[in-house]
This record gives structure tokens, sequence and C-alpha cells, in this order.
């Protein structure tokens, strides 16, 4: 284990190691400062509250099945990171098995591809110009990474991983076409992630003919099912009558404008009164990004934009439920607090369909969990007892459910302590109430 330590310290890469209990026993610098915190802090605490992976980790040791997927971080810095993370199970000579969890950052070459969708959706000129950009960071990095694969050859394991990134660079060199060449193909042939906007309907409010053929291309180009109002009056009466997942306003119209149709969307109780609307404006008003959310907007997009700019402000906002903004219908008792909060999640918060996934797993799991809780409490079974109530608590701590999160970090205390168990009945009940709410509230807002 020693050994293993010291490779774990050395390595430039992300590294961890859990017990089956899904404790921190072994990690690395480069791990740590993902999550703004120190090796040291980690080891002794065993756990962090902002390990999204925990509950994964814990699956694959009862799976016991290698695996390997992509996962991203925010750090405090606004610095935006991609790895490829493999994962598996060891065992020692004594018995006992531990998770591996090695990481590569690949947020080079994620940035590279997304460029590359860029410049399939952008025109002829655009994407030319765009495919020599994404041709050249790729040669800069094909060349670098031969540079590299000079240097650290003998050093065992970075061969074969600079190996990879050369080859996926002269991957995406081959399927970058040449200057000046129209593959007509690509109109038909759309990023896969597109597919998953399909299912989604948008109400597109614009009374500018040129600006609607150019929202209506696009939209309709990703298959989103569009009808169009021509102002504000028709949008508040197409907004009565259908239910949309997103509604794109414009703001500067005749008669109604577009502050003052969100406003009665909001305040009148109707089928879009908590559907996402962007603010969809050229911003003559000189007002800034919050004034709009003041305004009821979930979100905004200026004129002139970029396709990738109208596509990203859909995919995060589509489907999504701003939740009620009257506190007479806030299915929490707290007018003051929200019953969740995605805003931890960092990016992900705003995905519209990593929410759902989110809110589905939930629903299928926490009920399921709390009664096993129950049982094991019954049970005086306090070792299961408090790992359930740890990885509870990460649950409801992840999407800022406090009072749950709360509860389950004193039933894991207590479990720990073997103390005060009077105190487990009312946490109980205090943690079911809340998850019935949340539960009632996520199968009202989800658009499935």
């Amino acid at each position: 284990m020693e050994i293993l330590r010291q490779a774990v310290e050395a390595n430039p890469n992300p590294i961890y190691v859990k017990d089956q209990q899904g404790k921190f026993i072994l990690t690395n610098e480069a791990y740590a400062s993902l999550h703004g915190t120190s090796v040291a802090t980690l080891l002794e605490q065993g756990v962090i509250d902002s390990d999204y992976s925990y509950d994964r980790d814990l699956e694959i040791f009862e799976k016991d099945e290698a695996t390997n997927y992509e996962e991203f971080y925010k750090l405090k810095t606004g610095t935006e990171l991609w790895f490829t993370t493999s994962k598996k199970i060891i065992a020692t000579a004594d018995g006992n098995r531990y998770l591996l969890s090695v990481s590569s950052d690949i947020t080079i070459l994620k940035r590279a591809l997304q460029l590359a969708e860029d410049a399939n959706k952008a025109d002829v000129a655009e994407r030319i110009n765009l495919n020599n950009k994404i041709a050249t960071s790729l040669d800069a990095l094909l060349g670098v990474a031969k540079l590299i694969q000079k240097g650290i050859s003998n050093q065992e394991g970075n061969g074969e991983y600079i190996k990879t990134v050369i080859s996926i660079a002269e991957g995406l060199l081959a399927t970058i076409p040449p200057a000046g060449q129209n593959n007509n193909t690509q109109k038909e042939e759309q990023p896969k992630v597109l597919n998953q906007l399909e299912k989604y309907s948008v109400l597109l409010v614009e009374d500018d003919s040129s600006n609607q053929l150019l929202a209506l291309s696009h939209l309709e180009s990703w298959k989103i099912k569009v009808d169009l109002a021509m102002n504000g009056e028709e949008a508040l009466a197409k907004a009565e009558k259908k239910k949309y997942d997103l509604i794109l306003m414009d703001i500067q119209m005749p008669g109604i404008d577009g502050i003052e149709a969100t406003k009665q969307i909001r305040q009148k109780t109707n089928v879009n009164q908590n559907s996402p609307i962007i603010a969809f404006t050229a911003n003559l008003l000189n007002l800034e990004p919050e004034d709009y959310k003041k305004f009821g907007f979930t979100d905004h997009l200026f004129k002139p934009y970029h396709v990738s700019g109208l596509y990203q402000v859909v995919s995060r906002n589509a489907g999504r439920s701003i939740g009620p903004l009257n506190t007479s219908h806030q299915p929490n008792t707290d007018s003051q607090t929200p019953l969740v909060d995605f805003s931890g999640l960092g990016n992900l918060a705003e995905d519209a369909l990593f929410i759902q996934k989110m809110q589905k797993l939930f629903i299928d799991m926490v009920p399921k969990q709390l009664e096993q809780l129950s049982q094991s409490v019954r049970q005086n079974e306090w070792e299961e007892v408090a790992n359930l109530a740890h990885r509870l608590k990460s649950t409801y701590g992840n999407i800022k459910i406090n009072g749950a999160a709360e509860a389950m970090k004193k039933i894991e205390q207590i479990a720990r302590e073997k103390k005060n168990f009077d105190q487990i009945t009312n946490l109980l009940r205090q943690a079911n109430e809340t998850t019935v709410k949340v539960v009632s509230y996520f199968k009202q807002t989800s658009p499935s």
C-alpha cells in the first residue's frame, strides 16, 4: 500500500482510492484541488459534500465491474475542465476490496469538438473559417503531443496516453473538410445531442419578419415544434391554451411588449405560469441580465446572436420548470426558502436533461432508501444506519434540501456515536415529510 500511496501522490492526474464504505483512503493534490480542498482534509474527513461520485462508486463496488466515463468540473475560479475517468475494483491479499479511480484531462479535445459542432451548424463561409481554426488548433495539439512523446516515451504509462491524444487529434483532422468544400450532407447530419431537442415545443414571440425567419429556420432544423406569435396579445392567447417547454419572448413590440406579456403569464394561473421564458432581445433598453430575471424571465439571448448561442439557451432551459413564483403556490411552507435548489451543481444546473434525470432518480430511489433506513433503525443495525444516512445526506445536500440533509447528518452522528437514539423518530418523520413534498413537486414539474 505504501508503494501505491507514493505512486498516487506523484501522479499529475486526479487519482483516489476508496474503501467499501465510500471513504477516501488515498488521493493526491490533483484530485483535492478540483474540490477546493487539501489532501490532508480529504483523508481526515473521509468524505466531502461535493463528491457527486459517492453513490456511483458504491454501485461499482456492488457490481464489481470496471467503468469509464467523462466528468465535468467547474472550479471556483470559473475554469471549466473535462476528464475521462476509469474506475475499477482492486483486491488485496487479505481479502479487502478498494476502488481505484484515475482521471485524465481531455479539456483541449472537448473544446475542439465543441468548435467542430459549432462549425457543423454555421453557414458555409463560417464553417470553412471555423474548420481552419480547428485544424490549426489540432495541428498545434498534434505537434505538442509528438514533442511530448519524444520526451516521455520511456516513462511507463505516459507514452500510451500521448499516443491516444495523437490518434484522436489525427482522427479529428481527418474529419475536417478542406477549405472551400461544401459538404451538403452536413445539413442532415446533426450532432447527436440535437436529437434530444426533438420532443420540445417552443412559442416564438417575434414581430420582425427577418428575425422570425432566422429563428424558425434554426429551431425547426433541430426538429423542435414551433408556434409563432406576432405580438404580445397573440402570445398571451396562445400561452393560455397550450403548454410550452420554452417561450422565446421579444421585448420591443407594439401594444403589449415582452416585459408586460411575461408579467401577465407569471401572475395569472395558466399552463405556462412556470415555463421558462427567454428575453429574446436587441437590448435597446440597456438592461443588465439580472434585470430581466426581476421581470420574470428565466434567461436571456441578446440579438444579434450566433446559432450556438440560440442552441445553448434552448438546450439548458427547455422543459425546466422555474418553480412557482407566487409563494401561495409554493409547496414549501417557508416562503423564504425554496423546496429544492439545483444551483450547487454548477453548469449542470443549466442542463435540462440532467435535471430531469436527477428528478427521476430522486423519485425512484430516495423513498426506498428512507424505508431501508427506517428498517435498519428498527433492527438496531447502526453501521448500516450511518451508511444509509450518509448517502441520503449527500443526495439531499446536492440539491439543497437543507432540512432533510441536516436530519440525515444528525442521524448519521447518532448512529456512529450510539447515543441520543430518542431523537431519530422525529428526524425520520421530518425527512419523510420533506421527501413526500419533493417527490410531489418533481412529478408536477417534470415534462415527462
